[in-house]
């Protein structure tokens, strides 16, 4: 790292300024050593920007008789390695780590765990960058002491500490909102296309009760399903746009980092599988059930991991269907469909068989209106939350290397 830093400013190493020490697994062999009432915190849980509880609890017998260590209120905890490898979280409550978790406290007088959070973590996204294997990246405790980043005084620390946390504060409450609007979509989606809007009459139905002014039918009945190229076409620098899985994640589907064909080849795999606007693209290999209707005239292909929805009946509206197949009235016939508890793979058979409890167009429209309504303003969310995130990202930049300098009130407490 580069010497030049703000006047008062000094470059320092993690081991310079605070303590570092990772915790153990006890025994499993040993039943007496979990259920206890100690919190354990693993690797997972890191995932978690402020910690309040665990997930596991074990016995004081096993912190005493184990590598597990006791990190205290306020430590600043990194994942070592796994899936969350680099994360950070502020700890809130007294409890033992595992050995993929490290606690770190700044040493009086050099560094406060509030600064800590955010210098950590604005440094271990590069430090993974150079521990990158085959496998999953791990970190160590000894590359965590070696770490240094520019060390500012401790009002200072202080003040870059609150003014990211209080962006931290805006983005998991923001995070919390579309927690609790995925899970207001889930049960509005199973209230109205199962009970639909002012039934009070209801009737038995292969998805469970409906209204009696419902009908049920297969998918055969009201759509074809069909999928895309069977085989690996000879993709080429521009063309015709070739849709995989990964391509249906965009919010903007044909300006992502898309695959392209050839027109001639394109010909040639329309003839079996069109995707035109108002068909329903579904994948149906490897993720299963992400769904996007087709509301673009541009012409295009897909592969066999996507399925084609293409509406035959004048019973049903796209905008319905669209909703129906992302529903949890589909994910519960896939799953009943498995034989194992994971679908990696859905048969076209298996799609076709699907039930779908219809009302008229009448309601239809009325029920799609009322969901999409709660859907765009998920999205609206999900959008504010990237930009927070953005936000923060440049505030980290410029506040962690001195580059926009903070104004110290020398009034103000000092926060650790």
């Amino acid at each position: 790292m580069s010497n030049t830093v703000p006047d008062g400013w000094k470059v320092r190493s993690v081991d310079e300024v605070a303590t570092v020490f990772a915790g153990g697994t006890p025994s499993r062999s040993k039943p007496e050593y979990y259920n206890g009432k100690v919190p354990w915190v693993k690797s997972g849980e890191v995932n978690t920007r402020i910690i309040y509880r665990t997930e596991e609890f074990i016995s004081e017998l096993a912190v005493k008789e184990s590598s597990a260590r006791w990190a205290k209120k306020g430590s600043v905890l990194v994942a070592m390695y796994g899936a969350t490898a680099g994360k950070v979280a502020r700890l809130m409550i007294d409890a033992a780590l595992n050995q993929a978790v490290s606690a770190i406290n700044g040493r009086e007088g050099f560094a406060h765990n509030g600064f800590l959070l955010y210098a950590i973590e604005n440094n271990t996204r590069e430090l993974l960058n150079t521990v990158q294997g085959s496998g999953q990246p791990n970190l160590s405790g000894q590359l965590i002491k070696s770490l240094d980043f520019p060390v500012p005084p401790l009002p200072e620390q202080q003040k870059i500490a609150a003014i990211l946390s209080t962006v931290d504060d805006v983005i998991e409450k923001t995070r919390a909102q579309i927690d609790k609007l995925k899970d207001l979509k889930t049960g509005m989606m199973q209230e109205l296309l199962t009970k639909g809007i002012g039934h009070t009459e209801f009737k038995d139905s292969p998805v469970g009760r409906i209204p009696v002014e419902w009908d049920c039918v297969k998918m055969n009945t009201v759509a074809k399903v069909n999928d895309g190229a069977h085989h690996t076409p000879k993709y080429t620098n521009s063309g015709v746009p070739f849709l995989r899985v990964t391509d249906l994640k965009n919010k903007d589907i044909l300006s992502g980092n898309i695959k392209y064909i050839s027109l001639s080849e394109h010909v040639e795999l329309i003839k079996r599988c069109k995707p035109e606007k108002g068909d329903i693209l579904y994948s149906k290999n490897g993720t299963i059930g992400i769904t996007r209707l087709i509301d673009w005239d541009a012409e295009f292909s897909i592969f066999v991991s996507l399925a084609l929805i293409k509406i035959i009946s004048k019973s049903v509206l796209s905008e319905y269907l669209v909703l129906f197949m992302d529903s949890p009235i589909v994910h519960a016939q896939i799953k009943a469909r498995s034989k194992q508890g994971t679908v990696t793979n859905l048969h076209l058979e298996e799609m076709r068989d699907f039930d779908i409890p219809l009302p008229d167009l009448e309601e239809q429209i009325r029920v799609a209106k009322i969901i999409n309504a709660l859907i765009v303003k998920l999205d609206i969310t999900q959008q504010k939350l990237i930009t927070l995130e953005s936000v923060k990202k440049a505030l980290m930049q410029d506040l962690l290397t001195g580059k926009v300098r903070v104004k110290i009130d020398e009034k103000e407490p000092a926060v650790a």
